[in-house]
């Protein structure tokens, strides 16, 4: 599962590295290394950054939908693409929030016999 978490993380130091922002790409690239830190707030930081990783998917669709106008190409299947990107970027913040991935980073709620 953690796979899709640095599936999303890398295609967003790709996209960072074609926009021509090298500190983005390098701290795309350092998220990619907290997935394995067995913190909670590596999960959170890492949940954090794949939302707004997320959200600069669809940031970046008007830029693209002006070169796609500018070489006279239809943005449907660019569109369907951002968008379809932007979402699962957004989805695999989730993976972090499976039972299995919560246990991994120390996330479980400890219940005690006073709560019980």
């Amino acid at each position: 599962m953690l796979f899709l978490v640095v599936m999303s993380l890398l295609l967003l130091a790709a996209h960072f590295l074609k926009a021509g922002a090298p500190l983005l790409t390098l701290a795309a690239l350092a998220a990619v290394g907290l997935v394995w830190v067995r913190r909670p707030w590596a999960a959170r930081t890492v949940q954090v950054l794949l939302v707004l990783g997320g959200l600069e998917w669809l940031r970046a669709i008007p830029g693209y939908l002006g070169e796609y106008a500018a070489l006279g190409k239809s943005p449907t299947r660019m569109l369907f693409i951002m968008i379809t990107v932007a979402v699962f970027t957004m989805l695999t913040a989730f993976v972090l929030q499976t039972k299995g991935q919560r246990k991994r980073f120390g996330m479980e709620r400890v219940v005690t016999e006073e709560q019980a």
